[in-house]
């Protein structure tokens, strides 16, 4: 005896997940209203030429975002419209500061669009596998020689050299792991097998695809220059704000935002990531008023303006999917 699942459940679940998604919506800007409250004086007393450029670069790297998706999804031979790559990131950049882990979770979501463009669920998670790991690969890139140029000019106290010690001891392993995956062996294989047991068809449709080569050479060179373009944004923030700030300092001030918004358990690593930052622009000389000023107007381009379009997407596309229903 098979059991049938009425048709009015998948609606109502995802009806019931739209209300608690904009609620949490809500919530978030309500528990951040004294942040945004300061993000209004100090985008008042900010230098006008460099205030634009700021915003100009937070939109390229939502634009090289979506060409960033569009690319993995060239690599298993599938081409979706820009259009489509676009509001599938940023729905996901929505749907990723709501839970826990939010920037790599949310990747697996939001393929109804690439759906109808003869993209399969499995074909869709295989590029936000992509769009993760080469992300990561460049993001390493980065990490690895900031923390070793750190430590050899003894930036770093004795704890935060352990901790980088630590950190890249971690992600060798998550490197390692993610290869011994891939092999289909070892423990971390067996365990993720009985967690999601369609985990063997989704590595052997890996192992087995013929990758274009030169979508791939694409999808590095775009997710290299997100990573460029948001450090130079952190170089701009210093220069809205008049302040002086070095090469060196932005890409601190950078890995170290990126890292916490990976492994952060609240809503894109508010509070953390405000922490961290103020205190390590503290440690580069800056005065408290100017780091919490610096952190501030950063967080504007990095996650409010992203944040802002990407709920603007996300509620366009409720509205047209319930316009497009049937009526019955």
């Amino acid at each position: 005896m098979s059991l049938t699942i009425p048709k009015w459940i998948r609606p109502s679940i995802q009806a019931i997940g739209s209300v608690v998604l904009f609620i949490l919506f809500i919530t978030f800007f309500w528990r951040e209203r004294n942040e945004l409250s300061h993000l209004r004086q100090i985008v008042t007393g900010a230098n006008l030429s460099f205030l634009s450029l700021g915003i100009f670069l937070s939109l390229l790297t939502i634009f090289i975002q979506g060409l960033f998706y569009q690319s993995t999804l060239a690599m298993l031979h599938k081409e979706i419209p820009f259009r489509v790559a676009l509001s599938t990131y940023l729905k996901r950049f929505f749907l990723g500061s709501f839970i826990p882990a939010g920037a790599t979770v949310s990747q697996f979501t939001f393929s109804d669009e690439a759906e109808e463009h003869k993209v399969n669920e499995l074909e869709s998670h295989l590029a936000a596998a992509f769009f993760i790991f080469i992300g990561a690969i460049v993001y390493i890139l980065i990490l690895y020689p900031t923390a070793l140029y750190s430590y050899l000019t003894g930036r770093l106290s004795g704890a935060e050299s352990l901790s980088s010690l630590i950190l890249i001891i971690i992600t060798l392993l998550l490197f390692i792991d993610f290869f011994i995956l891939f092999e289909q062996r070892g423990v971390i294989f067996t365990l993720a097998s009985k967690i999601r047991p369609n985990v063997p068809r989704f590595i052997a449709s890996w192992r087995n695809r013929a990758f274009n080569q030169e979508a791939m050479a694409r999808a590095f060179l775009y997710a290299g220059l997100y990573q460029a373009t948001s450090i130079v944004i952190v170089l701009v923030t210093f220069q809205a704000l008049n302040l002086p700030g070095d090469i060196y300092v932005a890409l601190v001030c950078y890995v170290t935002t990126v890292l916490l918004l990976t492994i952060s358990p609240v809503f894109q690593g508010i509070g953390l990531v405000e922490f961290s930052l103020v205190y390590t622009l503290q440690r580069f000389g800056f005065e408290k008023d100017q780091a919490v000023a610096i952190t501030i107007l950063y967080r504007l381009f990095q996650l409010w303006i992203p944040l802002l379009i990407g709920f603007i997407v996300y509620l366009q596309s409720k509205i047209s999917d319930s316009l497009q229903k049937p009526k019955n």
